[in-house]
């Protein structure tokens, strides 16, 4: 048994995929961090390297559009925690 690649899947650049998204909810710290640093509101697990700028789940209760997504996370604080380690 193995996996097979499917060739019929259109391959797009996660940057492309991100951009076409209102609010990430992400487990992998990669796509986390990079949605952040593409000004995304991301939502993460606490085991999540990005979980001190996350946003929480019960956001979602009043919708995509709530006001409180529009508050910038502290990026430069994650940015400068990620550097040293």
């Amino acid at each position: 048994m193995g996996l097979k690649q499917n060739s019929k899947a259109k391959q797009i650049p996660i940057e492309e995929d991100l951009e076409n998204e209102s609010i990430i909810i992400a487990y992998n710290s990669q796509v986390a961090i990079l949605a952040n640093l593409m000004g995304m509101p991301v939502i993460f697990n606490k085991h999540n390297s990005c979980f001190g700028i996350s946003f929480k789940l019960p956001y979602l209760l009043k919708g995509l559009y709530n006001p409180i997504f529009e508050i910038e996370p502290e990026r430069i604080k994650l940015v400068k925690w990620l550097s040293y380690c």
